[in-house]
């Protein structure tokens, strides 16, 4: 799978979560184990892309991440059914009208 496409799937999965459970939180660790077919480095690449723009905080130990956390902006800026549905781009295309 493409970084980019995985970094879909990761944001997908964490608003998903959030909208389920209210939970914002995510760890590295867990989520290397949610995609055991995948790299690390494509993963880790994957977090990162979602923190460059913005829709994640990370907190990192010996360069891994740790622990993440959904930006509510990114939640906030996008209704429910829409950002389900259209995942990542979505986001990146509003980001850039801000």
């Amino acid at each position: 799978m493409k970084m980019s496409q995985l970094a879909d799937k990761i944001l997908h999965d964490m608003v998903k979560d959030f909208i389920d459970t209210g939970n914002e939180f995510s760890s590295g660790t867990e989520l290397l184990k949610q995609y055991p077919n995948e790299k690390e480095h494509i993963v880790f690449g994957a977090i990162a892309l979602l923190e460059s723009d913005g829709f994640v905080e990370v907190d990192y130990s010996d360069d891994a991440p740790q622990e993440m956390s959904l930006n509510m902006e990114a939640v906030r800026k996008c209704d429910e059914e829409t950002f389900i549905k259209k995942g990542y781009a979505l986001l990146k295309e509003i980001r850039s009208w801000l």
